[in-house]
C-alpha cells in the first residue's frame, strides 16, 4: 500500500514538473515582454522629458532676454526722469527770477501828502 502511494506521488510529481516547465517558459516570456514594454515606456518618457526640458530652456532664455531689455528700458527712463526733474527745477528757478523782476517793474501804490496813487517805477 505504501509502494502504491509512493508510485502515485512520483507520477504526480513528474507530471507537475513538466507542467511547471511550460509555465516557467510562459512566465519568462511574459517577464521579458513586460521588461521590453517598461523599457519602451521609459525611453518615451525620457524623450518627452528631454523635449520639455529643451522647450523650458528656450523659454527661460527668452524671458532672460526680455528681462534684460526691460532693465535697459528702466535705466533709460530713470535717466530721462532725472533729466526732466532737473529741467523742471531750473524752469521753476527761472520763473521765480522772472516773477521777481516783473514785480520790480509793476506799478505800486504810493502815498504822498495823504494822497495815494499808482506810481510807475520807470
Amino acid at each position: 500500500w505504501r509502494g502504491a502511494a509512493l508510485a502515485a506521488a512520483l507520477l504526480c510529481a513528474s507530471a507537475g514538473s513538466q507542467a511547471a516547465l511550460f509555465e516557467d517558459d510562459e512566465a519568462r516570456r511574459a517577464i521579458l515582454d513586460l521588461r521590453q514594454r517598461v523599457e519602451a515606456m521609459r525611453q518615451q518618457t525620457d524623450q518627452r522629458l528631454a523635449d520639455e526640458n529643451g522647450q523650458l530652456r528656450r523659454s527661460l532664455l527668452d524671458l532672460q532676454s526680455q528681462i534684460e531689455q526691460m532693465r535697459g528700458e528702466l535705466a533709460r527712463m530713470t535717466g530721462q526722469n532725472e533729466q526732466l526733474t532737473r529741467t523742471l527745477s531750473e524752469m521753476q528757478s527761472r520763473q521765480t527770477t522772472i516773477d521777481d523782476k516783473l514785480k520790480q517793474n509793476e506799478p505800486s501804490k504810493v502815498s504822498i501828502d495823504g494822497r495815494e496813487f499808482n506810481a510807475d517805477p520807470k
